[in-house]
């Protein structure tokens, strides 16, 4: 009732009263996930009721940068948009403009006083994200004062570890875990801990996965992806995300993509599951080799097959491809625009999964093989990018599945 209040009194205030004031509005931003080779020229511009009030100084996307406009008290209908120079000339950032997703901030704010935002432009998840700002809206508006506070919001400070009140004793297993996971790929995984109920997977990012130990179904090798993975049971998806806000049916360990000891982290990953549910044996996963069929795709020994099937994905997988082709000897990557990106079939290594920044690249064996359109320049490699939230091993694996095939060809030509 009492948010209804303020609303009422936000409403029904005389905004002419604060008319000939003028409050400070500071909007600091950042981008993070910026691709080599994509590191674009840009700057913000603010909109209040549709007017421009003020640009920033254009700087590059990976540089932090911040704007102060002046605005009158009240209620405004704020627009901050972020620019690029693409090809000489300015344009915004949106998905009709071919961009990943629409990077601007758009709603009402209520301005009583100086009031400053934190944005950032997260091009691993392709979402705005304003920090601080989950508690501070209520039908639109934004009250300066941070005072509604949810019950959830609540919950979430207040946790602390407890015990799943499982027979294993689990805290050993996991301490192992812990320890082997501070120094495995310069501590990115962080630590894994017991909270409410759930396994949390703290990263040293401050992300997180989250899931209930009763759903899993263990730890799996997949060396020809040079990792492991710890899966639910069956294909269902039961581990949270706040990487993508998103359910997947795994999380992966890998280690900058180089091998390492699988069965020590495999063992210590079914070591902790099984103390904690208290049984003393996985028997449904087997450890040394088996690779899950679910995340695997359908390989092919025909090229044309192998091509079609890359192409099918790769469009469903985002919209601005078009598709992949083999044109004079190159590996054609097309996109809607019009641009595209190309490297000598035989100059190519094969495709992984970065997991930092959620992409998946295709490298050139050595140097700087793939020509890019878009930048004029050349890169070590073609990265793709999906903004539906598509599997990337399933594209991966296409990926080198045609990569093959297409090397094969080749040389059966040469010869």
């Amino acid at each position: 009732m009492k948010y209804i209040i303020k609303l009422l009194f936000l409403l029904t205030i005389n905004i002419t009263l604060f008319a000939a004031d003028d409050v400070k509005f500071t909007v600091n931003y950042s981008c993070v996930g910026t691709i080599s080779g994509y590191d674009h020229i840009t700057k913000m511009i603010i909109y209040s009721d549709g007017k421009l009030m003020g640009e920033s100084i254009p700087k590059k996307q990976s540089i932090a940068n911040s704007l102060t406009v002046n605005v009158s008290a009240g209620a405004h209908k704020i627009k901050a948009v972020l620019y690029a120079l693409n090809d000489h000339k300015w344009e915004e950032r949106t998905v009709a403009n071919d961009y990943a997703f629409d990077c601007f901030l758009s709603r009402t704010i209520a301005f009583l006083g100086n009031k400053t935002i934190d944005l950032v432009f997260d091009f691993n998840q392709n979402k705005l994200i304003e920090k601080g700002a989950s508690q501070s809206y209520l039908d639109g508006f934004d009250f300066l004062d941070k005072t509604i506070t949810t019950s959830s919001d609540t919950q979430e400070k207040n946790t602390t570890e407890v015990s799943a009140n499982k027979p294993g004793e689990y805290k050993t297993e996991l301490k192992k875990l812990n320890d082997y996971l501070k120094t495995f790929d310069n501590g990115y995984y962080g630590y894994i801990e017991v909270k409410d109920g759930y396994i949390y997977n703290q990263f040293k990012s401050g992300k997180y996965n989250k899931y209930k130990m009763e759903d899993m179904e263990g730890a799996v090798i997949q060396e020809e992806y040079q990792r492991v993975i710890f899966k639910c049971k069956g294909t269902n998806k039961c581990i949270y995300s706040t990487w993508n806000d998103d359910y997947h049916e795994y999380s992966q360990f890998l280690q900058n993509y180089k091998e390492y000891n699988y069965k020590e982290l495999a063992d210590l990953l079914n070591n902790f599951r099984d103390a904690y549910l208290g049984v003393h044996e996985n028997p449904a996963v087997d450890t040394e080799k088996k690779i899950t069929t679910d995340t695997k795709a359908p390989k092919t020994k025909s090229l044309s097959g192998a091509l079609k099937k890359l192409n099918d994905y790769l469009r469903a997988f985002d919209d601005r491809y078009t598709g992949i082709d083999i044109v004079a000897g190159y590996i054609h990557s097309e996109y809607q625009n019009d641009e595209y990106s190309k490297a000598k079939i035989e100059d190519l290594d094969k495709a992984t999964i970065n997991t930092e920044y959620n992409y998946v690249k295709l490298s050139c064996k050595s140097g700087s093989c793939v020509y890019s359109t878009i930048t004029e320049s050349y890169h070590d490699y073609f990265n793709f990018q999906s903004s539906k939230g598509k599997d990337m091993t399933v594209l991966a694996e296409l990926l080198n599945d045609f990569i093959d095939l297409a090397k094969e060809r080749k040389a059966n030509l040469r010869n």
